[in-house]
């Protein structure tokens, strides 16, 4: 799509069984886009590895299991 002149996007897929530290280096290099199971999720924000402030303005982001990760995001705000 670059050829087209479109620019590159950069997505993430960060699920458990993967190692966690290869999954923050590409977050660390920015990414646009990140696709994560609640656990891994819950893992990466309760360790502090990555927040949800880092999300943009006009960003957004959508959680699958509902009911475990609001608990886990109300804590991250506090």
């Amino acid at each position: 799509m670059r050829e087209e002149g479109y620019p590159e996007l950069r997505a993430l897929l960060c699920i458990g069984g993967v190692d966690m530290r290869s999954q923050l280096e590409v977050v660390r290099k920015g990414v646009h886009i990140v696709v994560a199971t609640p656990g891994r999720l819950k893992d990466m924000l309760v360790k502090k590895k990555m927040n949800l402030d880092n999300c943009r303005d006009g960003g957004t982001y959508s959680i699958g299991d509902r009911k475990e990760m609001e608990m886990v995001v109300l804590r991250d705000k506090k």
